[in-house]
């Protein structure tokens, strides 16, 4: 089966659940009397008769101004839905910025990676600009700032649509080619605004010299709002945060072709195999279920509260949590173990592999980043196994710090190790050569695009073998053990007079544990405890 063919059946899985919010939508209760005879009423019942065909349940519901700060009803809009139609006007000819709102909403929701701006607006590069200026990373007083900023360097009136070109077309091979003319063309006062806005990247400065002078900026939103990591301006198609938006005329997707119209835009207009990929295992063990007829839950509650009494009688209750998300997880792991994906078959690898492509080492990060580690929400958390930490003082600031410590003792730490917590420190490490290395060197792939080294080895792959990894005790004092919000901790020590000092920490991001394991087995003679182990009487 062609690749296309399997990703519309992957997609048509998925989406078993859709809304359509509109201010003249109409809802399945509603009393005819009340009907006010918009084409939006005709078109609720339509969208609901094809989606039905198709195998997804629509509901349309009726937006009433307001109601876009109202939680229950925002969450009964977006709760266990797959995708969202969501109407660009939602007060007459008005109301986008009670869209752009509903937009972030479901933006932040991490279940939902669909939505159609579905509207009634003749052009739509107006939509598309509207949505780019306001989804750039900037509060209202950087806009302010930066769009001063260009005017004093550019002069009033100057026609940015240069700028803007380069900008919604980024991922457009041939449009990248025009940076060069640009940069050519423009060379001072780009490099002015990139120190002025003090920005790394000089593609980074063209986009935000673009979103400054491209369209409204509502103040009224939840700003800093996260710019789009896709941008395909001529199909009106973003991505935000993992969550796909595309922008459909009504009168130009009518319900009898929006959702093909749709599977083809996810499939021939996005590089979309990886989200596929994922989402044909959502679906897969969704399908399957952790629990089925094969794998019956045929012990009584009495066993598992017994367990958990005997880890209680021996202090370990603090683990028990842990225990159980290990065991369902192994579940989950093993119910798909006997299940095969068509993406990826060796007829789907000839039919998109070209080896003229060679894949950028930035993106081999971020493929190792995904695969060894994951951001958690670390707020009044307390440090846990795995952890990567990054020193806030300039001093140290190229250094990093990961937890060893094992995990049943970080779950209580007064009473275990009395706060005290046993790390490894890192140092940076050139990206090819960690890439050269692989998994023949103790290093980890950070989400801020670094790379860290755990040990002192040089960095030539013939001389990293097995060595000793030099563990570190740092204290954390009570009262002032758990993480706060903006991800920092402070660490105690004692430095060479025996004085008591600290650094600030701020949490990075957390390793696999099996990546954590390999480290902490060489920073120490013994081997750590990570788990729990069997029931016994």
């Amino acid at each position: 089966m062609a690749y296309i063919n399997i990703a519309k059946e992957i997609l048509k899985e998925n989406i078993k659940s859709a809304i359509y919010i509109d201010e003249n939508a109409r809802e399945f209760n509603q009393d005819v009397a009340a009907l006010i005879g918009a084409d939006e009423e005709i078109l609720s019942l339509e969208l609901y008769s094809k989606f039905r065909s198709a195998g997804v349940s629509l509901e349309s519901v009726k937006y009433a101004i307001g109601y876009e700060n109202d939680d229950n009803w925002v969450n009964y809009c977006l709760d266990n839905r797959d995708l969202i139609l969501l109407d660009w006007h939602l007060d007459g000819q008005s109301g986008e910025i009670q869209s752009l709102i509903i937009l972030d909403k479901i933006i932040n929701t991490p279940n939902i990676h669909f939505c159609v701006i579905y509207t009634s607006e003749e052009y739509l590069d107006g939509v598309f600009k509207r949505i780019l200026t306001n989804y750039s990373s900037l509060t209202k007083e950087v806009y302010s700032e930066y769009k001063e900023y260009t005017e004093s360097i550019f002069g009033e009136g100057f026609d940015f649509s240069e700028f803007h070109k380069i900008s919604m077309g980024r991922n457009d091979a041939d449009i990248k080619k025009e940076i060069g003319p640009l940069l050519k063309k423009y060379k001072t006062q780009i490099e002015e605004f990139k120190k002025a806005a003090s920005l790394d990247d000089i593609i980074c400065a063209i986009c935000k010299i673009s979103n400054v002078n491209l369209d409204t900026f509502h103040e009224e939103l939840n700003h800093p709002l996260p710019c789009p990591n896709i941008i395909k301006q001529d199909k009106f198609l973003l991505e935000i945060n993992n969550t796909i938006i595309t922008i459909f005329k009504k009168k130009e997707n009518d319900p009898k072709n929006l959702l093909d119209n749709f599977f083809d835009h996810i499939i021939n207009d996005i590089d979309s195999y990886n989200q596929l990929l994922a989402i044909d295992f959502f679906n897969r063990i969704f399908k399957i279920g952790i629990i089925n007829k094969d794998n019956k839950i045929n012990f009584s509650k009495e066993a598992l509260l017994e367990h958990r009494n005997r880890l209680k009688n021996e202090g370990l209750d603090s683990f028990y949590e842990e225990f159980v998300k290990e065991l369902l997880l192994e579940k989950m792991n093993l119910s798909l173990r006997n299940t095969k994906s068509a993406l990826l078959s060796d007829e789907i690898f000839e039919e998109l592999y070209n080896p003229a492509i060679k894949a950028k080492n930035e993106d081999s990060h971020r493929m190792n980043v995904f695969y060894n580690s994951f951001i958690l929400n670390k707020k009044d958390s307390y440090i846990n196994f795995g952890d990567v930490f990054n020193f806030e003082d300039a001093d140290k600031a190229d250094k990093y710090l990961i937890c060893l410590t094992p995990l049943c003792d970080c779950l209580r730490p007064q009473e275990k190790i009395k706060r005290n917590y046993f790390f490894a420190e890192g140092e940076h490490i050139n990206l090819e050569e960690a890439l050269k290395l692989g998994d023949t060197a103790f290093v980890s792939f950070l989400p801020n695009g670094k790379v860290v080294r755990w040990t002192d080895a040089p960095q030539e792959p013939s001389k990293y073998v097995p060595i000793y990894v030099k563990p570190l005790q740092y204290k954390v004092l009570d009262g002032k053990d758990l993480i706060n919000e903006n991800g920092v901790i402070d660490l105690y020590y004692l430095n060479k007079e025996g004085e008591r000092k600290s650094r600030p920490v701020k949490y990075i991001t957390t390793i696999r544990e099996n990546y954590c394991q390999r480290i902490a087995n060489h920073a120490f003679s013994y081997p750590l405890r990570v788990g729990v182990d069997f029931v016994k009487i």
